[in-house]
């Protein structure tokens, strides 16, 4: 008998989106529908994690300080296809459980910072911190001093680059408690969301529904016979990989090493030409980036959101600015500046309102989006009560007083050390007085109200419509009607944290339509936290010993540590007595008029059937660097052109394996070129 919750499939948001170039035809779900459930979590499992840990994650570091990237999703599907390979050649099998599992530690333990470009975990940020609060920027805004040692040390009170002495254990503690209570929340709040979301409101999850389809294809492959196309096109990219991780980024760090200086063939991050370009395009950013596998990245990515995002960065930041320095809007710029001189003084002028009023249109659209989606969902039915309380026996659920108990118990944890380290001086922080004191219901609302809420939102947005929602600014905007004068409230990792885990919801939700038990998930995150705490230390240590980051050993770190330090310092030095920058970027007027704007072109989009992946690729390109342009741009050609000659579902099915071969070969490079460097460190440093 088949399983009454078996849900009509439902397409309407993929179409309505427009995610079908990126999506297999099938719902994961419903060959398994009938399954028992199954753990996830195996020695198989923990050898795939090892294996990122002890020999990718090195790579990984080095890469994201060289170059800017990481190879992020393709180092999931690197150890899932070597794996699943290596058992295929011994004659055994991966569950899908397994495979799903795979997946989500590789993601866990090749976590990427974004702008900052950090692997590496909680240690990776305090090597930021550190440089964050001791460097020239810092110290022209008076900020360095203002910093507390539970952000990070003093650069006085350092003995060389190394974790390991005595200043350094306020800000380890500090970090430590944030992924605690991060944790807590995660499995406290984001379960409680999936359980009324899906158990009890019954609602659709398309998007996860998706997301199961990388374990399906794999546990399908491994099921009907050996498919050597898969690992011919791996290992070939990976050929490839190698060969352009050498000339990126191997000839610069090797000829560091060896020689003294870097060798750069192809500029690193980007070939900045706004210099050059200045008095034909006063105030545009012209910069080129050159990243073959950002390239790569385009071909596993909705191609309308790449479009449109690649066509408004252009509009906004290369055909705009000369208009607008001409009429007087662009006030800041200066002949001879730098495309990130360029960014920060034309966001400071006109274009941080522009970003702000494209991204409050997202949550107001995306509930309009949702609201539309909801009313048409074919799944729409009463409150299922009696699943909620009593769910599968072997579903592997938590009993409901638990997430509850680590939601009040991590709400509590924030707002006491919160409290503590900001306000009353503990670890090294600054002792204020009452009047002085950060307001504690401000942190306690947070906590309490607005976590819960957003959880809730984002887990009903991702269930109903595939989306997710933010209020921009908000975190600034209540540091700021706080009154709080003390800038180290913006350095809190236990401040005002967003508390947004309706993803997870999602995640939860993956788990049961591949039939993984719920209790895997959890095995897996806390082995991959603690995984990459103690690899991250490791390998940071030995790259940070080495010499001072960022460097010239280190061109991207070099080049874009500084504007992000910079760009920081100008919202940090904002409170109290700082300067006004920020606030007088801040334009009401222009803020709503982009939201106008952007809310009309949803509504149109919508009424007219266009497919509104190029409406949010519209609003992600207002902030996007000009510099990604160019990589884009050549990716969707290449697409374009290698989808007319195999066929488009044939691309669709090569492309993440691409990417993950390519993927894989840069990151050899990069293990390569460490070891190098590692071993010339040691016989330098030897004594004879």
């Amino acid at each position: 008998m088949k399983n009454p919750d078996k849900k009509v499939k439902n397409t309407d948001i993929i179409d309505k989106i427009g995610l079908g170039d990126i999506i297999l035809e099938h719902d994961a779900s419903d060959k398994w529908i009938d399954d028992k459930y199954k753990s996830g979590f195996s020695l198989k499992v923990l050898l795939g994690a090892l294996f990122i840990a002890i020999f990718m994650l090195p790579g990984f570091i080095y890469m994201g300080l060289c170059v800017g990237t990481n190879v992020g999703m393709g180092a999931e599907w690197v150890v899932v296809l070597l794996i699943v390979e290596i058992t295929r050649r011994s004659y055994k099998s991966l569950k899908r459980q397994e495979l799903l599992m795979l997946l989500h530690m590789a993601g866990s333990l090749s976590s990427f910072s974004g702008g900052l470009a950090l692997s590496g975990g909680v240690f990776a940020n305090l090597i930021w911190h550190q440089y964050q609060k001791n460097s020239d920027v810092f110290r022209d805004f008076n900020l360095t001093d203002k910093m507390p040692e539970w952000f990070a040390p003093n650069l006085d009170n350092m003995v060389g680059n190394s974790f390991f002495q005595e200043v350094w254990i306020q800000a380890i503690i500090v970090a430590v408690l944030g992924i605690i209570f991060f944790r807590m929340q995660f499995f406290g709040l984001g379960y409680l969301a999936f359980r009324i979301t899906s158990d009890l409101e019954k609602l659709p999850f398309p998007m996860s529904r998706v997301g199961s389809e990388g374990a399906t294809a794999l546990a399908d492959a491994e099921t009907s016979g050996p498919e050597s196309w898969r690992w011919g096109v791996f290992s070939i990219m990976s050929i490839v990989g190698i060969l352009w991780g050498f000339i990126y980024m191997g000839i610069p760090a090797l000829s560091s090493v060896l020689f003294g200086s870097a060798t750069s063939i192809i500029p690193i991050p980007f070939l900045d030409i706004t210099p050059a370009t200045e008095s034909v395009f006063p105030s545009a950013q012209w910069a080129i980036g050159f990243d073959l596998l950002a390239v790569l990245i385009v071909f596993v990515l909705p191609w309308r959101v790449v479009l449109s995002s690649a066509i408004v960065c252009i509009t906004c930041h290369i055909i705009l600015p000369p208009v607008f320095y001409n009429i007087g809007i662009h006030k800041q710029w200066q002949m001879g500046y730098s495309v990130l001189d360029t960014n920060i003084a034309n966001g400071l002028d006109i274009w941080m309102s522009v970003g702000i009023g494209a991204a409050l249109s997202i949550p107001i659209t995306a509930i309009i989006l949702a609201v539309t989606m909801s009313r048409n969902s074919e799944s729409k039915m009463k409150p299922d009560w009696d699943k909620f309380f009593n769910p599968p026996k072997d579903r592997g659920d938590m009993p409901l007083w638990m997430p509850i108990m680590l939601f009040i118990l991590s709400g509590i944890g924030i707002v006491v050390f919160t409290h503590g380290i900001v306000n009353l001086g503990w670890l090294g922080g600054f002792k204020k007085t009452p009047d002085q004191y950060f307001p504690i219901w401000i942190q306690a609302s947070f906590a309490f109200l607005w976590a819960p809420i957003i959880t809730y939102i984002n887990a009903k947005m991702a269930a109903i419509a595939g989306q997710q929602v933010s209020l921009p600014f908000l975190r600034e905007g209540a540091f700021f009607m706080s009154g709080y004068k003390h800038p180290d409230i913006w350095v809190s990792p236990l401040s005002l944290q967003t508390g947004d885990f309706g993803s997870v919801a999602g995640t939860y939700k993956v788990l049961e339509l591949t039939k993984t038990k719920f209790s895997s998930l959890v095995k897996v995150e806390i082995t991959a936290l603690i995984l990459l705490t103690v690899a991250g230390l490791i390998y940071w240590s030995f790259i940070w010993g080495l010499g001072p980051i960022p460097s010239d050993n280190f061109p991207y770190a070099q080049k874009m540590w500084p504007y992000i330090a910079k760009s920081a310092a100008l919202w940090y030095s904002a409170l109290g007595d700082g300067n006004n920058f920020v606030l007088d970027a801040l334009k009401p007027d222009v803020i709503i008029s982009v939201l106008s704007i952007f809310s009309i072109v949803f509504v149109l989009f919508n009424s007219f059937g266009i497919p509104l992946a190029y409406y949010f690729g519209a609003v992600s390109g207002v902030g996007l660097m000009p510099y990604m342009v160019f990589p884009s741009i050549v990716g969707l050609v290449l697409r374009y052109y290698v989808g007319k000659r195999i066929g488009r579902k044939k691309l669709r099915k090569y492309s993440p394996v691409m990417l993950a071969g390519f993927a894989a070969g840069i990151g050899i490079t990069g293990m390569l070129v460490v070891s190098v460097v590692l071993i010339k460190s040691a016989v330098s440093s030897a004594q004879f």
